[in-house]
C-alpha cells in the first residue's frame, strides 16, 4: 500500500462501520490512481478458460486477478479488526462492496435523501455570494454521485440555474439561448463573472441620477421663471401701450362731440370696433362702450 501515495488516506481513515460513505470514497480514489477501480464493479471474466482461448483472454483474465487481489488487499487492510476478520474469507473486492452496502443501505438511503433535499431546496439569496452557493451546490452534486446517484451534466447545470434568483433572469436567459454546455467549474466562473456585472450596474443607477436632477433643478430654478417674468412684462407693456392710445382717442372724440355736436356719428360702435382690431383687440370692445356712455 505504501506505494501509492494516497494510500496514506486508508490507514488514517479505516472503516468503523458507520463511516462507510466516507472510506468507500476514499478507496475509490486509491484504486482510481491504480487503474483498479474497474474490479469493484465487475465481475471476473469466465472461467475456466476454454482450451480454445486466446493469448489476449488468458492476459485479461490474469490482469483481473492480480487488480483484484490488490483492490481485496486495500479494503481489508483498511478496516478495524473486527471486520478485516469478517472480511477476509470473501473471494472478490466486489463481494465485500456488496455485502457493506447491504449492511449499511439504510444509512446510505438516508444519506441520499438528505443530500438530494438539501440540494433542491438550497437557493441563493439576493446580495449573497454566487461563489460560495455555487460551490455548495457542487459539493452536494458530488456527494450524491459517490452514493451512485445517476446526475447528467446538463441536470447538474440546471439545478444549479434553479436556485438562483430573479437578479440572474438575464444570465438564465442568454445562457439558455446560446446553448452553452458548461463543466460545473465553468460554471461557478461565469456565475462569479456575472455577479461582478451586477454590482457595477447597480453603482452606476446609485450615482448617475443624482448628478442629473441636480442639474435639472439648477435649470429650471435658473431659466424657467426668467423667461415667464419677461412674457408678462412684454404683454404688459403692450396692454398699457394700446389703452393709452385708445383713451387718448376717445378723449378727442368726447372734445369734439361736445363742440361740433356730432358724436353719434363719429363714436360708432363700427369705428370703435375698428380701433380695437388696430391695436390688436387689446382692450375689449365692451370696455370702449362703457367708456362712451359715460
Amino acid at each position: 500500500m505504501s506505494k501509492n501515495p494516497l494510500a496514506s488516506i486508508l490507514d488514517q481513515n479505516k472503516l468503523t462501520g458507520p463511516n462507510f460513505l466516507d472510506w468507500i470514497r476514499n478507496l475509490k480514489l486509491v484504486l482510481t490512481v491504480d487503474e483498479r477501480l474497474y474490479v469493484l464493479n465487475e465481475r471476473p471474466p469466465s472461467e475456466p478458460l476454454p482450451d480454445d482461448a486466446t493469448d489476449a483472454q488468458r492476459a485479461e483474465l490474469e490482469k483481473w486477478k492480480k487488480d483484484d487481489v490488490h483492490a481485496k488487499c486495500y479494503m481489508i487492510a483498511s478496516m478495524v479488526p473486527e471486520l478485516a476478520r469478517k472480511y477476509e474469507s470473501f473471494a472478490h473486492a466486489a463481494d465485500i462492496k456488496e455485502n457493506l452496502e447491504s449492511m449499511y443501505s439504510e444509512n446510505t438511503r438516508a444519506s441520499r435523501y438528505a443530500a438530494t433535499k438539501e440540494l433542491v431546496s438550497l437557493r441563493l439569496r439576493e446580495g449573497a455570494s454566487v461563489h460560495e452557493h455555487v460551490l455548495k451546490k457542487i459539493t452536494l452534486i458530488e456527494k450524491l454521485v459517490n452514493l451512485d446517484v445517476v446526475l447528467p451534466p446538463e441536470l447538474q447545470v440546471d439545478l444549479i440555474l434553479l436556485s438562483l434568483p430573479s437578479s440572474y433572469e438575464q444570465f438564465i436567459v442568454n445562457f439558455n439561448m446560446n446553448k452553452l454546455d458548461p463543466t460545473l467549474d465553468e460554471m461557478l466562473n461565469m456565475l462569479v463573472s456575472y455577479e461582478a456585472t451586477i454590482k457595477k450596474e447597480k453603482s452606476v443607477l446609485l450615482t448617475a441620477p443624482s448628478g442629473k436632477k441636480s442639474s435639472f433643478s439648477k435649470k429650471r430654478k435658473s431659466s424657467v421663471p426668467s423667461k415667464l417674468l419677461r412674457r408678462v412684462a412684454q404683454v404688459g407693456q403692450r396692454v398699457a401701450k394700446s389703452a393709452s392710445k385708445l383713451m387718448t382717442f376717445v378723449t378727442i372724440v368726447e372734445n369734439r362731440a361736445t363742440g361740433a355736436g356730432t358724436a353719434k356719428n363719429i363714436l360708432t360702435r363700427s369705428v370703435l370696433r375698428k380701433v380695437c382690431i388696430s391695436l390688436n383687440n387689446e382692450i375689449p370692445i365692451n370696455t370702449i362702450s362703457a367708456k362712451r356712455k359715460k
